[in-house]
């Protein structure tokens, strides 16, 4: 893919809604529930399956550019790439 801000701006909409998605999916369940990460925040699988969604968004239009998300941390590989996608789906 080309990369320029408005195909970046795209893809950045197509990850967002693709999590959105998978974020109602998971909160209408009855089990939905959180936990609290060491450092007393909260976590719930609906934060962790929204990162992995955009993760796989970004990471298919440009498999070049490092990943950063909250609960996963920076994605391996890239070091080199002069993009950095960095997101928190819920908050």
């Amino acid at each position: 893919m080309i990369e320029t801000l408005d195909n970046f701006h795209t893809i950045g909409l197509q990850a967002v809604n693709q999590a959105i998605e998978q974020i109602r999916h998971i909160r209408e369940r009855p089990d939905f529930k959180h936990v609290f990460k060491s450092d007393g925040t909260p976590v719930t699988d609906a934060d962790k399956q929204a990162e992995q969604q955009i993760i796989q968004v970004i990471k298919a239009a440009y498999p070049h550019h490092q990943l950063h998300g909250e609960e996963y941390g920076l994605q391996p590989g890239n070091d080199d790439s002069p993009y950095l996608w960095a997101f928190d789906p819920i908050d």
